[in-house]
């Protein structure tokens, strides 16, 4: 996601991920004992490595039913179709269990109203004050394969090629 952006000129890179995404991602980090990735649930995520373009999230506090609304009122056709990959790759629930923590999140707007949002904004609070007061010691390697920037031996780009190879190479294998 840095690279293309970068070589164009790029010094931001802004995310459609809307509250619904993060606080999703907020819990499975939790689940699976992410922590530290939980501190970049932020509006702005400042670069600190020069291959890394600051990440900006400009939909953070927005609900996915207002992008819904939004989408309708311009005539922008939506599309329901989730990534292929997220059963064996992106995620680490199931798209069942995902859709659960949907529901749960949706129940807990209903019980108490604004609770989506409210809950991101104090998420989103709790990480600038966590973030001024944790020491950074930012590991960063290269990937192996196109070189650039992972907290892995390879970035998630190049291993969800290689899991697309697969999957391409089994299907022609079976082709008659």
């Amino acid at each position: 996601m840095n690279k293309v952006p970068r070589e164009l000129g790029a010094t931001k890179l802004a995310t459609g991920h809307h509250a619904m995404d993060m606080l999703i991602n907020y819990f499975k980090n939790i689940l699976n004992n992410n922590y530290e990735w939980n501190l970049k649930i932020l509006p702005k995520l400042k670069s600190d490595h020069p291959k890394l373009l600051t990440k900006i999230r400009p939909l953070i506090f927005a609900l996915p039913e207002e992008n819904e609304a939004y989408c309708k009122y311009k005539g922008i056709e939506l599309t329901k179709i989730s990534c292929p990959y997220s059963p064996n790759y992106c995620c680490y629930l199931s798209r069942n269990q995902d859709y659960k923590l949907f529901q749960i999140l949706n129940l807990s707007d209903k019980l108490f109203p604004n609770f989506r949002v409210d809950l991101i904004k104090s998420i989103v609070r709790m990480n600038k004050d966590l973030n001024k007061k944790i020491e950074k010691t930012s590991k960063y390697n290269e990937c192996k394969i196109c070189g650039e920037v992972t907290d892995r031996e390879i970035c998630s780009f190049c291993r969800l090629r290689e899991i697309s190879k697969k999957e391409t190479n089994l299907i022609t294998k079976n082709l008659p």
